[in-house]
């Protein structure tokens, strides 16, 4: 992933939670901000709209952060 999807996504993701109900350090995007909002984030917040979008986003940006692909891609050899 390039640092402009990453700040991108995490962008997008302070957006949406700017209203949900969340404590105010989870609004920001760093990882135990990603972290809590998968784990705990459904409480109130679940049918807002985008509330999978978050979590989805939260998901993407933690496998990277743990160096885990979040995606499947096709492989890039040489031959």
């Amino acid at each position: 992933m390039t640092v402009a999807t990453y700040l991108n996504l995490r962008s997008e993701y302070e957006e949406i939670v700017r209203d949900f109900n969340v404590p105010d350090e989870i609004k920001n995007g760093l990882e135990e901000s990603f972290i809590w909002f998968y784990k705990y984030g459904y409480r109130s917040n679940s049918l807002r709209n985008n509330f999978s979008r978050a979590k989805d986003i939260c998901k993407i940006l933690l496998g990277e952060l743990n160096g885990k692909e979040t995606t499947k891609r096709k492989s890039v050899g040489t031959s």
